[in-house]
């Protein structure tokens, strides 16, 4: 018997116009819930007692988890187990990507995110496809993620789904063309595989950008 695919679910209303519609508190689908979480990070049984799934500053040493024979590599990695267990996100340091050009990057990420909510939603992504303008997909009756992304494939070339490159801010399609994220992760992989447990299109963050608006 074939098994039945799970179904996936999308908001209807990006998390901007939620803000926007000045809500006086979080709807309940936003909410997390450890306890009913079915993830194998918070799975206690398969996990280190000792591993620490929450922290102050969410940032991993990538120089460090490349440097095999560094004393501290193991410990890193175990931290970004766990930073994406907890976090689910982190900020990278010693990548070897130049700081103004991330700060440039930044920098358009938030034009586009300034845009009219109309103007976004011409780069909607579906349910059924990871790439485009939303939040995260998730199984029905999942939790959503309190977030927005314009999530975009930049390698291989020919894999480039245009539909999603926006022409507004108007420097965007350029300056991402020419910002090629370098799959750093090989040398490594199998070490990866052991300690991340992410959806099956987050194991291509070398060949994707994820561009995220900020929501307070």
């Amino acid at each position: 018997m074939a098994e039945s695919r799970v179904k996936l679910e999308l908001p209807a209303t990006p998390v901007q116009e939620l803000i926007k519609s000045a809500i006086d508190h979080i709807p309940e689908r936003y909410i997390f819930q450890p306890t009913n979480n079915k993830d194998p990070c918070f799975d206690t049984a398969t996990n280190e007692s000792d591993l620490p799934l929450f922290m102050d500053s969410p940032s991993i040493d990538l120089q460090m988890i490349l440097d095999s024979s560094s004393p501290n590599s193991k410990d890193e990695l175990r931290k970004l187990r766990s930073v994406l267990c907890s976090w689910g996100c982190c900020q990278v340091i010693n990548h070897g990507i130049e700081s103004s050009e991330m700060d440039k990057l930044r920098s358009i990420a938030k034009e586009f995110f300034g845009l009219d909510v109309e103007e976004e939603r011409k780069h909607s992504r579906t349910a059924d496809w990871f790439e485009g303008y939303g939040s995260d997909t998730v199984a029905e009756g999942e939790p959503f993620n309190w977030n927005d992304r314009l999530h975009l494939q930049i390698y291989p070339f020919h894999r480039r789904n245009l539909k999603f490159w926006t022409h507004n801010p108007p420097t965007f399609r350029l300056s991402f063309s020419s910002f090629i994220l370098y799959p750093v992760f090989p040398s490594c992989y199998e070490n990866f595989e052991l300690v991340i447990t992410p959806q099956p299109h987050v194991r291509l963050v070398s060949s994707h950008i994820r561009l995220s608006g900020e929501y307070r």
